[in-house]
């Protein structure tokens, strides 16, 4: 999630999770290197571990590139498809065992891998001007994927909608988004302080009052 998580403590989402050492600030980029981390003690254990949790990642790649290629009649050069990235982590995510998804977590790639996939999930509703669809797209989504990545895509998703000056506050709909936030709440790891810190950022927009 969002310059949001550092990598200070331990903790996945859906998992234990303790407290930064570093001074709380609101984040402008997303997800940071180490989100819902456990502090790393380099070990033949953790090596083998980081192998295996950068197979899963490489393996989402592939699959992205796959379908890319199938789909591109013109052999021309195509990013690559940051929401089907997410989607594929995903996949990997679910089959692979607590240690491994943490190791994921801690991996370098990471952080852009979160933060591409809320710009690429939400970041067109928001320049456009739709954020009531933004909201609700991110509740889908975070309820599509894994706890521990619908944690990610909130905290990445947070300075979207503050960077973007985005009025969430509509006195018609604030039921509907209060209710959307509480779907947010139940569904990632709200032990995280990350986590929190998102979801108290974004109940700063939706609520009127001081």
């Amino acid at each position: 999630m969002p310059d949001g998580v550092t990598r200070t403590s331990p903790a996945p989402a859906q998992a234990a999770h303790t407290q930064h050492s570093v001074p709380k600030q609101h984040s402008n980029k997303g997800v940071t290197p180490g989100i819902s981390a456990v502090g790393a003690q380099t070990s033949n254990r953790q090596i083998v571990l980081e192998k295996k949790a950068q197979a899963v990642i490489d393996e989402a790649k592939k699959k992205v590139k796959a379908e890319t290629t199938a789909n591109n009649a013109t052999n021309a050069e195509i990013p690559i498809d940051r929401s089907s990235l997410y989607y594929w982590l995903d996949s990997g995510y679910r089959d692979a065992g607590p240690e491994v998804r943490q190791a994921i977590r801690m991996n370098s790639e990471f952080p852009a891998i979160a933060n591409g996939a809320a710009e690429a999930l939400l970041g067109s509703f928001l320049k456009n001007g739709l954020d009531e669809r933004a909201l609700h797209f991110l509740q889908h989504f975070a309820l599509e994927y894994h706890p521990d990545l619908a944690t990610a895509l909130v905290i990445a998703a947070t300075p979207l909608f503050e960077n973007k000056n985005t009025s969430l506050k509509n006195e018609q709909v604030m039921g509907s988004r209060r209710t959307v936030l509480k779907h947010l709440e139940a569904r990632i790891n709200m032990k995280d302080p990350d986590a929190r810190d998102a979801i108290k950022r974004l109940r700063a927009l939706v609520e009127f009052g001081p």
